[in-house]
């Protein structure tokens, strides 16, 4: 029986408290596939650059 005030406990929270993180889920990394594009579209254009110079 609680009393007024009283605070209940999650246990669920306090059974995960082994000291290590939860695992998150793991998602593709956008951020590599967009600096790929922007590494390709340099190279690109660094490559036809140096075309329009010979």
């Amino acid at each position: 029986m609680a009393a007024e005030g009283d605070v209940d406990l999650d246990l669920e929270a306090e059974e995960n408290c082994t000291g290590k993180p939860t695992e998150k889920p793991r998602k593709h990394d956008s951020g590599a596939a967009d600096l790929e594009k922007v590494t390709d579209y340099a190279e690109e254009k660094e490559i036809s650059s140096s075309n329009l110079e010979t």
